[in-house]
């Protein structure tokens, strides 16, 4: 056999997975059957090999892992080692992942791609003296490496085939069953994408990645993931979370969404969830599921602006900071007055209040006779209104008593076909 070349700059796992390893006395002494790589915040690093040998004066085959320091170079795509073949079979450590049976033929998020991909093959070279994992190969070309025809493949003039390769660091895995590891570093690859995204991501997965995915994720992000989904899809997904997270997670939704999706879900099991959420987030939740879903309080939200009409414009920025933290940003444009009984007595916005003089009463800011509905008014009739008169917010009233408002978002959802819904931008 010809002297063993360095290791490639770049070479594939399927290329070198079934080829034999040689000692130094070019003695055949196994055939590689899986790889090894360190898991750390970079590209992982090839730590050992994992060798089928056969052990003198028997026919059981066994498997032993060998480190990576101990392999001289590459002759074609067989591995040369530096001496003998080691016999101490180093143990795995738990950070350490097998690449052929966790990565290859598995589903990764593409993160820069915003999709779930299968991984075809597996990218690795030589960066400085390390070798590592640089990424991972998806769709033709690496299906057809494996099976043997990449080559004649690319001979063909009609064929234009060409690696598509996922850098390492734009991937997350999602198969780790059968090791220990700390996915803390390549979670937070996904929790910094939009929700719709993850949304779409989360779709295209079972039910056991979703758990992965949830449990790096905190709780109004799993919220906000959720509100994505019509309510049926919603309650699927909470199977998908710990049982003992589910009612913060619900807490951290929408009103509006969390009432619709409870309702998906049997008596019993809302019951439980609204008992041990807070009083005052399980009330405005209770409230909602007395309307029906078709009418307007079924839609509304009750997460709103609403300041007395007593204060003066200064007296009222007061009272919005104070409040309207805890409140979606979007609901927080339209300011409603209101009177001693909670009645609405006009509406105005932050603009009108940051540039009136701070002793202006906010009586004479607000507009007096807003359009508004009542709650058992129809869904859709109430949704016409927020289009025919632009507004961001319409305020539901029972018995002139205001107790919430239909957004925007709220009248899409009423208007929409329920299959153009989840295609829509969300504020967040």
């Amino acid at each position: 056999m010809a002297p063993a070349a360095p290791i490639p700059h770049m070479f594939f796992l399927s290329d070198i997975l079934g080829h034999s390893v040689f000692d130094s006395a070019d003695r055949k002494v196994g055939v590689l059957h899986d790889v090894a790589a360190y898991m750390g915040p970079t590209f992982p690093i090839i730590t050992k090999i994992r060798v089928r040998v056969r052990r003198h004066g028997g026919a059981k085959r066994q498997l032993l892992f060998v480190h990576w320091t101990d392999v001289l170079g590459m002759e074609g795509f067989n591995l040369i080692l530096k001496g003998s073949l080691p016999l101490d079979d180093p143990p795995l450590h738990e950070r350490e992942l097998l690449l052929w049976k966790n990565v290859l033929d598995k589903q990764m998020v593409d993160v820069e791609g915003r999709k779930v991909v299968r991984v075809n093959d597996v990218a690795m070279g030589t960066i400085g003296r390390t070798a590592r994992v640089t990424g991972v190969a998806i769709g033709g070309a690496a299906i057809l490496r494996r099976l043997g025809f990449l080559r004649f493949a690319r001979l063909l003039p009609f064929w234009r085939l060409r690696d598509t390769i996922v850098p390492w660091e734009s991937v997350v895995p999602l198969d780790y069953t059968s090791t220990n590891l700390q996915l803390n570093v390549q979670m937070e690859r996904l929790a910094k994408l939009h929700t719709a995204d993850l949304a779409q991501i989360l779709s295209e997965m079972s039910q056991s990645e979703r758990s992965m995915v949830f449990d790096s994720l905190d709780d109004d992000t799993v919220a906000d993931i959720i509100e994505e989904f019509e309510p049926r899809a919603q309650a699927q997904l909470l199977e998908a979370i710990d049982d003992e997270r589910v009612p913060d997670v619900v807490a951290a939704m929408e009103p509006d969404d969390a009432a619709d999706m409870l309702q998906e879900l049997s008596p019993e099991e809302t019951a439980d969830i609204l008992e041990q959420m807070e009083e005052d987030e399980a009330e405005d939740v209770k409230e909602l599921m007395e309307h029906e879903r078709d009418s307007a309080g079924g839609i509304m939200t009750c997460d709103f602006v609403a300041v007395p009409v007593s204060l003066t414009a200064a007296e009222a920025l007061d009272e919005i900071r104070r409040t309207a933290d805890e409140l979606p940003a979007e609901n927080t444009f339209t300011v409603f007055a209101v009177d001693e009984h909670g009645g609405l007595s006009g509406v105005t916005n932050m603009r009108d209040i940051l540039v009136a003089a701070p002793e202006t009463p906010l009586s004479a800011i607000i507009h007096t006779h807003p359009v508004s509905v009542q709650t058992d008014e129809d869904a859709e009739d109430a949704a016409r209104l927020v289009a025919k008169y632009d507004l961001l917010a319409l305020p539901v009233l029972e018995e002139n008593r205001l107790v919430g408002i239909v957004t925007v978002d709220d009248a899409l959802d009423a208007l929409l076909p329920p299959n153009w819904r989840e295609h829509l931008p969300r504020e967040h």
